[in-house]
């Protein structure tokens, strides 16, 4: 093959490329994933069979097939030969898309909310925004996402699901390649921590460490109890409890530098001198110096945050003068088995 000739091969696989996110937002529409896993998580099943337990009398066989090869081939479910008969089976992709997952971690709901038609209409914007014309979630709904979802229920409890559940997976990942960093703290706050999953998992490894859990009030309103962890009301633009550690999950991604610095500066008034800051976010590699993996899936994150938010995701240099002008000075970045990195930064002296 020529590379004209591969230059067109890609340049279509690039085009086509919805075709994967959107069948499989088909696949998780239908709940495939479960109805197969009903039988086991090595189960395989013909066409037929699962057309059965589809919500239909008169399901289209020949539709299911040709979407069912498509998923197969692009390695979302297996497919094998079984005597005369072609049955479909769950693969590593589609095992994390069953709903009652024994961790609690499926990425179900992160299908259904990235594919969600708000999340696509803003890079319909893309032009619009480019030229200056603002965020393109802002111009499609014409309010920032947080509002969005708080004003549609249907969305927001989506928003809301998927996000519980890559936290769930998240953690999993902190706890054993970052668990040792917890040792010895006194006190922790998790800042915007929501519903306090995430600092539970901590109480519940560290029971010596008081945890307490910060968001704002309607957040905590709907918070369960979790044994070892204190709720507190607030708003981290305003203050944020003191602790001997602050962790932050996935929060200054979500905003621009100035937003980041005040939250941060917040963050440094509130840990001793002794303290220490925790982040879990995306670092990104340098442009150009992508590998294939972990630092395209932190690219393509930072393009979604592109359509979605106003914040983004930061190369270690950002990083770097963004936790100095917080208050923030050597800093240590682990990075996790994912897209994900914990940065631990100790505080500027005499700030």
């Amino acid at each position: 093959m020529d590379e004209e000739m591969r230059g067109f091969v890609d340049l279509l696989k690039c085009m086509f490329g919805y075709m994967d996110s959107l069948s499989m937002r088909w696949a998780v529409d239908l709940e495939i994933p479960d109805i197969i896993a009903r039988g086991g998580l090595q189960s395989v099943l013909t066409v037929e069979e699962i057309a059965s337990q589809l919500p239909s009398t008169s399901p289209n066989i020949d539709f299911l097939s040709r979407i069912f090869s498509f998923l197969a081939m692009r390695g979302i479910f297996t497919q094998a030969v079984v005597g005369n008969q072609v049955k479909y089976g769950l693969s590593p992709m589609s095992k994390l898309l069953v709903k009652n997952r024994d961790e609690g971690d499926s990425m179900n709901a992160m299908v259904l909310l990235q594919t969600h038609e708000s999340f696509i209409a803003p890079w319909y914007r893309f032009r619009d925004s480019s030229l200056g014309s603002g965020f393109p979630f802002e111009i499609f709904s014409g309010k920032p996402v947080f509002t969005f979802a708080k004003e549609n229920p249907e969305f927001g409890g989506l928003f809301n699901s998927a996000m519980a559940s890559y936290s769930k997976m998240l953690m999993k990942h902190i706890l054993s390649v970052y668990g040792d960093g917890f040792k010895g703290l006194t006190s922790l706050v998790d800042v915007g921590g929501g519903n306090g999953f995430s600092v539970s998992k901590i109480a519940e490894a560290f029971p010596l460490i008081k945890c307490y859990n910060y968001d704002l009030p309607q957040t905590i309103r709907d918070a369960p109890t979790y044994t070892g962890v204190e709720h507190i009301e607030g708003d981290f633009f305003v203050s944020v409890p003191q602790a001997s550690a602050v962790f932050m999950k996935m929060i200054l991604h979500d905003w621009g530098d100035e937003e980041c610095i005040k939250i941060l500066r917040n963050c440094r008034r509130a840990i001793p001198e002794q303290g220490k800051l925790i982040v879990a976010d995306i670092v990104l590699a340098e442009p150009g110096k992508e590998k294939e993996g972990f630092d395209e899936i932190a690219r393509m994150v930072d393009m979604a945050m592109l359509a979605q938010q106003r914040g983004k995701e930061r190369t270690e240099d950002q990083w770097r003068k963004l936790l100095k002008a917080g208050g923030f000075g050597s800093y240590n970045i682990i990075h996790l088995p994912s897209q994900m990195s914990i940065i631990e930064a100790l505080p500027l002296q005499n700030q």
